[in-house]
């Protein structure tokens, strides 16, 4: 192996070759759009997991972020997936 040409993320031939790429994947299926449902803290920009909420329960404490501890909200948003 040689080094014989440093690329960017940026540089336009990546980008092209990327989406293409993106949209090859979209033509087949392997990337769909649906809706994600979970507990979320706004403050971290993080989900929890269930499995971390039910331990928190049985706990007997109320869903928080294990982080930074304040409050979750149960949210619903659109985003991408891959299919496994």
């Amino acid at each position: 192996i040689h080094y014989n040409h440093f690329i960017r993320t940026t540089d336009s031939e990546h980008v092209k070759a990327v989406q293409a790429w993106i949209l090859d994947l979209m033509h087949k299926g392997d990337i769909y759009k649906s809706h994600y449902e979970g507990w979320y803290c706004t403050p971290c920009e993080t989900f929890v997991t269930e499995t971390e909420i039910a331990a928190q329960k049985v706990a007997g404490k109320e869903p928080h972020c294990a982080s930074c501890l304040r409050d979750l909200m149960e949210i619903k948003e659109e985003a991408y997936f891959f299919k496994l």
